[in-house]
């Protein structure tokens, strides 16, 4: 059955009341609400939820044909947790069984990832109740554990369950150095889980509307008007680009991102986003890094029948030295290929698998696999 989330209307009341004056619905709340819920209690309840800071309060009513047939929410946390909400809901008896929580429960997750800063949603069902403990389940929620004795229900003590999802979780990051079988990778796990493939510069879908004040460096290249004068630059002139492509590249990737992480399908990603911010929007079972020797970048770097690649190799023969305009450019590689960023990589604190020439890619794929948690 199909059902939408709207925010509140006081004509909802009504709805609302008939819905709360029912003992087994209570029973699987908190302590608190008025028994028998009265349409009075509904226009007090509505008019505070309308009245609320938006940031911090996401309140709505589930409907369905229009009709408010739930409530669902989820409120923000204080202090160190402030980017951590806590989701609540409840359905009218009529209706259970229908899919129609679990829809909501899904609606609610990708409109507070879309529209705040929320990082976290979790919730606290009572360990007894199963259908709630589904319902998150399907709506992707994962399941961390047993808080004993955690609540005083009905005169009892009981355990709750903790349940949460993650703003990305559904994605899965590979990062590292050139080389090292990145996009292969993203590739491959796309095409086995039935998820979408993010390969290596997806964000230029985005460029071509750029803002050269903003974007800098993505749009050094776009507007070019000689390539020679890319090929001349200075290992130091080539490296603050490349960092600063770097820095724009995560602002589109995860812009996008957040649009298809709503769709709810394992997204996998050939990532420019810096170490320091997948430590804070994602977790060590969902990014992996994939390392090469630093000279194979290097050494290796037109060895690729790519056209990017050729075209900077005609350039370069193009030069007036062209040996030296190659050892320019073999040191402006050198410089963004370096042991100290490979060390980075490597000491992220993320998993780490380095490229092996002995091993095939079906062999590197079960080993991403298993390094990713997919296997089980």
């Amino acid at each position: 059955m199909v059902c939408k989330i709207r925010k509140w209307e006081l004509s909802d009341a009504k709805d609302l009341a008939i819905a709360l004056s029912n003992k087994k619905i209570q029973d699987n709340l908190r302590d608190g609400l008025p028994y028998p819920y009265t349409e009075q209690d509904g226009i007090e309840f509505i008019s505070s939820m309308l009245s609320a800071d938006e940031n911090e309060t996401f309140a709505f009513a589930i409907t369905v044909n229009g009709k408010a047939v739930g409530s669902i929410g989820v409120f923000r946390q204080a202090n160190i947790h402030r980017q951590t909400a806590e989701l609540g809901y409840y359905l009218a008896e009529e209706y259970w069984g229908r899919g129609i929580m679990t829809e909501a429960v899904k609606q609610i997750c990708e409109y507070v990832f879309r529209k705040s800063d929320m990082i976290r949603i979790y919730a606290e069902p009572f360990a007894y109740n199963t259908a709630s403990c589904r319902v998150l389940e399907k709506a992707g929620f994962r399941y961390e554990g047993i808080l004993r004795k955690n609540a005083v229900k009905n005169g009892k003590t009981i355990d709750m369950k903790m349940y949460s999802r993650v703003k990305f979780d559904h994605i899965f990051f590979i990062s590292g150095t050139a080389y090292a079988g990145k996009s292969t990778m993203v590739k491959r796990l796309a095409a086995k889980y039935n998820g979408i493939a993010c390969e290596e510069n997806y964000h230029d879908a985005l460029s071509e509307g750029l803002d050269r004040d903003k974007f800098p460096c993505l749009t050094y290249t776009r507007d070019l008007q000689d390539w020679h004068d890319f090929i001349r630059r200075t290992p130091d002139e080539y490296e603050a680009w490349i960092k600063g492509v770097s820095r724009e590249c995560e602002v589109l990737e995860l812009q996008i991102l957040e649009q298809l992480n709503a769709e709810g399908r394992m997204v996998f990603v050939d990532t420019n986003i810096s170490i320091e911010t997948l430590k804070e929007i994602s977790d060590r079972n969902h990014v992996l890094i994939m390392l090469a020797d630093p000279d194979v970048s290097v050494n290796r770097f037109f060895e690729r029948p790519d056209r990017e690649k050729q075209f900077l190799y005609r350039l370069l023969m193009e030069e007036e030295n062209p040996e030296l305009a190659m050892e320019n450019f073999r040191q402006c590689l050198k410089r963004i290929n370096s042991p100290a960023a490979y060390d980075s990589f490597l000491h992220s604190g993320f998993r780490v698998i380095v490229r092996d020439e002995s091993r095939s890619i079906e062999e590197t794929l079960a080993l991403v696999e298993r390094e990713l948690g997919l296997q089980r």
